[in-house]
């Protein structure tokens, strides 16, 4: 009993310390002045865009390049098991 209590314990600490470092990026971005804040957004937003481009390409190239039916059913397959899988998680961890 007293392991799942250390357990517990250390559990909380993380999420307090993630939740603190949360709320330190987010005040350091309202600090920005507007036009800091537009540009920052449109930085992480091609970021993101030219992460899911390269992602795209590579699946295209590796994942049965030859028959692009087939290919897309495996990657809506892999698509919907991590979405289960993290949803499984995020029940787990709340």
């Amino acid at each position: 009993m007293g392991d799942s209590g250390s357990y517990n314990i250390v559990q909380t600490k993380n999420v307090i310390n993630t939740n603190a470092h949360k709320q330190f990026m987010f005040h350091r971005i309202k600090k920005m002045k507007p036009i800091k804040q537009a540009l920052f957004t449109l930085l992480i937003g091609i970021a993101v865009v030219a992460f899911w481009r390269g992602t795209w390409v590579l699946m295209e190239v590796y994942l049965l390049p030859e028959s692009k039916a087939v290919s897309g059913w495996i990657s809506i397959f892999i698509g919907l098991s991590v979405l289960a899988v993290t949803h499984y998680w995020t029940r787990e961890l709340a």
